[in-house]
C-alpha cells in the first residue's frame, strides 16, 4: 500500500513538473529597459488621457548586442503569444504583458532591414499585426540627436513612446482638413529660414516661462510668427499654409508626448535642451546636407511641443480639440485671441530686436549654403 501511494505521489509530481511553464533568464539590462517603457508609458497615459498603447497594443522589441546586432526579441501584449514565446516573470516585466521569443527575430529583421529602427505595421504573426521596434546601436547622419536621445541609456523606451504615439494618432483622430505633407517642394528661401528661426529660438526657451503673461506673449508671439510665414509662402498652392499645421499636429504632440514623459520620469535633465541636439548642430552647420530637412519638418517638432506645454500650462484642454482635427497653431490662435491691429504691433515688435536681426543675417548665411 505504501509503495502504491509513492508512486502515485511521484507520478502526481511528475505531471506537475510537466505542466511548468517554461523559464528564461531576462538579462538585468532588458529588465531595466522595460522597466523604462512602462514608466515612461503611465506618465504618457496621464499627459494623453486614451494613450494607453504601451500595455494594449502588440509590439515586437528586439534588444541588440553592444555591436548593433540583433540578440533578443520580446513580445509584447499579444492577443495570444506566438508559438515559441516564453511569457516573463513579473518581476522581469514590470507587469507589462511580456514574452521572450526569438524564433520571430528573422522574420522582424528582415522587415527593418540593416537602417530601420522601427516599423508600425509591417509584420503580421497569427494574423495580428506587429509595431516592430529595435534598439538600434547605428547613429547614421544624426549622431548628436542619437547622442542626445541615448543619455542614460533612454534611446529605446523614448523612441517607443513617440512612435507608438503616431499608430495611435492614425488609429484613433480626425486629421485637419485640406493640408499635406510635400517635404519635396517645401520652399526655402532666406525670409522663410528667419521666420522659422525666430520660432525655432522662440520656442527653444519656453522652459523659462513662468508666469500667465509670459506664456501669452510666447504663444502669440508664435502665432503671428506662423501666420507671416504662411503670407511669405511663394508656393502657388499655399504648402506652407497646408503644411506646417500637419506637422505641429503630427510630430508636435509626438515630441511633447515623449519630452515630458521623460521629463518627469528617466529623463529630468532633458528640459537642458527642447530641441533635443539640433539647436547646437544647427548653430555649427557648414552645409546645406540637412537644410531641407530642418525647415521642412524638423523645427516643427519642438515649435509644436512647446506651444502644447504652454497651452497645458494656461489650462486649456487640447487632447479633445486635436484629436478631432484642431491643430496647435489653430487651438493657439483661439486662445490668444490676437486683433489684426495687435499682430501687426506684435510683428513689429519682433523685427525691431537685435535677436531678430541676427536671425536674418543666420538665414542668409544659411540659404547660401
Amino acid at each position: 500500500m505504501k509503495t502504491s501511494r509513492l508512486l502515485c505521489l511521484l507520478l502526481i509530481t511528475l505531471a506537475c513538473e510537466e505542466q511548468k511553464e517554461p523559464t528564461f533568464n531576462v538579462p538585468a539590462d532588458d529588465i531595466i529597459q522595460f522597466g523604462k517603457i512602462k514608466e515612461l508609458g503611465e506618465e504618457a497615459a496621464k499627459l494623453w488621457p486614451g494613450y494607453d498603447f504601451y500595455r494594449t497594443r502588440p509590439a515586437y522589441i528586439i534588444l541588440t548586442d553592444g555591436n548593433g546586432n540583433s540578440a533578443r526579441g520580446y513580445v509584447l501584449n499579444p492577443p495570444s503569444p506566438p508559438a515559441g514565446s516564453i511569457k516573463l516573470s513579473e518581476e522581469a516585466s514590470h507587469g507589462l504583458d511580456l514574452y521572450s521569443n526569438n524564433d520571430l527575430l528573422a522574420s522582424a529583421q528582415a522587415y527593418l532591414g540593416s537602417t530601420l529602427a522601427f516599423l508600425p505595421s509591417t509584420m503580421k504573426v497569427d494574423g495580428v499585426t506587429y509595431f516592430l521596434i529595435k534598439d538600434t546601436k547605428s547613429k547614421g547622419a544624426l549622431p548628436f540627436y542619437y547622442d542626445f536621445m541615448d543619455q542614460f541609456d533612454n534611446w529605446l523606451p523614448i523612441l517607443t513612446v513617440h512612435e507608438m504615439f503616431h499608430v495611435y494618432q492614425f488609429d484613433q483622430w480626425t486629421f485637419p482638413s485640406d493640408t499635406e505633407q510635400d517635404f519635396n517642394n517645401y520652399p526655402i528661401n532666406e525670409d522663410i529660414i528667419a521666420l522659422e528661426l525666430a520660432l525655432f529660438d522662440l520656442m527653444k526657451t519656453v522652459p523659462d516661462v513662468q508666469t500667465p503673461e509670459e506664456r501669452k506673449v510666447y504663444l502669440s508671439k508664435f502665432v503671428v510668427l506662423l501666420e507671416e510665414l504662411f503670407r511669405v509662402d511663394p508656393t502657388t498652392n499655399n504648402l506652407i499654409q497646408r503644411m506646417v499645421p500637419l506637422e505641429l499636429f503630427l510630430e508636435g504632440t509626438a515630441r511633447y508626448m515623449e519630452h515630458y514623459a521623460c521629463l518627469s520620469t528617466i529623463f529630468p535633465t532633458v528640459d537642458q535642451d527642447v530641441t533635443h541636439g539640433w539647436d547646437e548642430y544647427l548653430a555649427t552647420i557648414s552645409s546645406d546636407q540637412l537644410i531641407k530637412h530642418i525647415f521642412s519638418i524638423r523645427v516643427w517638432y519642438h515649435v509644436g511641443s512647446g506651444v502644447l506645454r504652454l497651452l497645458e500650462q494656461s489650462d486649456v484642454n487640447f487632447v479633445n480639440g486635436i484629436e478631432n482635427g484642431e491643430t496647435p497653431y489653430s487651438i493657439a490662435a483661439t486662445h490668444v485671441g490676437l486683433t489684426a491691429e495687435e499682430k501687426t504691433d506684435i510683428l513689429a515688435d519682433i523685427q525691431s530686436t537685435p535677436e531678430w536681426a541676427a536671425q536674418v543675417e543666420r538665414a542668409k548665411m544659411l540659404a547660401a549654403l
